[in-house]
């Protein structure tokens, strides 16, 4: 009602107020639930019936109840877990209650299942269920105590059905900025031994998951550097698989293992690709297999880089290893195959093949052509002073020959490449003097020995000496 309006109810209450009030009340007949108006024109409070169309009832929407009348007061419906509503104060003190961070695994009091160690249930009816932080978000299993083991952290995609392909688990970085952020990184680090000199670091474990029962084959395990950004020019990024040392000890293996096959099935092959070049003039990427360097100053050996293929059991054959160059273009070469030691401060390292346990080298059994490195060494002093040279072949240049008619000289030639059993031929290639005239020089090989030979010079004139250096010629098979 307005301001200047007042329910009269019965004649003593008008009596009263007509009594009490400044303006007088019209002697009016009057009813139940009039209502007292002031009226400027003679200054009286009027009789009036109330104003129709007035507020008679409300309609809400849940989780509001009632529309206002009398037998229907407005009142809010208690929240569940379906719908919102209102909350009560054991409720609300219930969540305020629960802890700022969530500790795995979740007990019963705060939401579990009712496992012995509670479990983790509350994202089973959510169609994508996320964890999401606008912070770090870290997931930390509880450490063990004494001789304990730390708690686990699994992460497992669902099961698929019959047919259907099981669920993906994706661990991905946030994208860098949209000029020049980089993106975020993802480490997957096992715990550190701790507490005891001797305990061993955690393993981290990548695997594909296991095939089908019948003939579902395993899924693949891949472990890529990232990607440069589509135009812009920057290299992709490094694998680096390497567990480092400390003190005296020795760096960590990196193994790569081809499955195991079952039964009479193949084992798996291990593949190791260098990169596709691009599109249109790139080449493609080295794949190499070093051998550590040492670390400078120290004096120590580099590390050595073994191929060695599968052993064979009982009556099966060892796997073969082939070295092989890359096939060329439509026009273009094939790939040479480069075998070579290393490069020393005094003597570079040796190529040793089938020194040991090789029953038979076969070399250009396709047909192609074969060369062999070539030595070539000059003698000094006189014509018996040894010479080394450690090639399969070559050319050896004599002190200047002086011999007389029917005379000989020997002297002895050190090479890395000559066995006992090995076979060793020479010949006169050339003469600095004149044949006949200063005598008719011969060379041969007088003895072989393990890594050396020698060679005999006999002046075969009947009269003249000889007089000039020789050129000798070698070969060692």
């Amino acid at each position: 009602m307005g301001a200047d309006q007042f329910t009269v109810e019965n004649g003593l209450a008008a009596q009263a107020l007509q009594a009490a009030t400044v303006a007088p009340i019209a002697n009016e007949a009057w009813a139940d639930g009039y209502v007292l108006q002031f009226s400027s024109v003679d200054g009286k409070l009027h009789l009036v019936a109330l104003p129709s169309g007035g507020l008679t009832f409300v309609s809400v929407n849940a989780p509001l109840t009632g529309n206002g009348t009398p037998g229907s007061p407005l009142g809010v419906s208690p929240a569940s877990g379906v719908a919102a509503g209102s909350m009560s104060a054991a409720a609300f003190n219930q969540l305020a209650a629960l802890p700022s961070a969530l500790a795995l695994p979740v007990s019963v009091a705060n939401g579990g299942t009712g496992s012995a160690t509670g479990d983790l249930v509350a994202t089973n009816n959510l169609t994508a269920p996320a964890l999401t932080s606008t912070a770090a978000l870290t997931l930390t299993a509880a450490a063990g105590s004494g001789a304990s083991t730390g708690s686990a952290i699994t992460a497992t995609a669902g099961q698929g059905g019959a047919t259907g392909v099981g669920g993906a688990v994706a661990i991905t970085a946030g994208a860098g900025g949209s000029t020049s952020g980089s993106g975020g990184s993802i480490t997957v680090t096992a715990g550190a031994g701790v507490g005891s000199t001797s305990g061993s670091g955690g393993a981290v474990t990548v695997s594909g998951g296991a095939g089908g029962p019948t003939t579902g084959g395993g899924g693949v395990a891949r472990l890529f550097g990232g990607a440069a950004a589509a135009g812009n020019s920057a290299g992709g990024g490094a694998q680096v698989v390497a567990g480092a040392a400390k003190g005296s000890g020795s760096g960590g293996n990196v193994t790569v293992t081809g499955g195991a096959a079952d039964t009479t099935g193949t084992g798996g092959a291990i593949l190791i690709t260098g990169g596709a070049g691009g599109s249109t003039s790139g080449a493609g990427g080295l794949a190499q297999m070093l051998g550590g360097s040492a670390t400078a100053g120290s004096g120590a050996n580099g590390g050595a880089a073994t191929v060695q293929a599968g052993a064979g059991r009982e009556a099966g054959t060892g796997g073969a290893t082939t070295v092989r160059g890359g096939n060329g273009g439509t026009s273009g070469l094939g790939g040479v195959v480069d075998i070579n030691g290393g490069t020393g401060a005094t003597t570079n390292g040796a190529v040793n093949i089938a020194t040991t346990n090789a029953s038979v080298v076969t070399i250009g059994k396709a047909g192609g052509s074969i060369s062999f490195g070539q030595g070539i060494v000059t003698q000094l002093t006189s014509v018996t002073t040894s010479v080394a040279v450690n090639a399969s072949s070559g050319v050896i240049t004599t002190f200047s020959q002086s011999a007389a008619a029917g005379a000989t000289s020997t002297f002895t030639v050190s090479n890395s490449c000559v066995v006992a059993a090995s076979v060793v031929s020479v010949s006169v290639g050339n003469y600095a003097g004149t044949f006949g005239t200063n005598g008719i020089p011969l060379a041969t090989v007088s003895s072989v020995s393990a890594s050396s030979f020698n060679i005999t010079i006999v002046n075969a004139h009947a009269s003249n000496a000889l007089s000039g250096a020789l050129k000798i010629n070698f070969n060692v098979t």
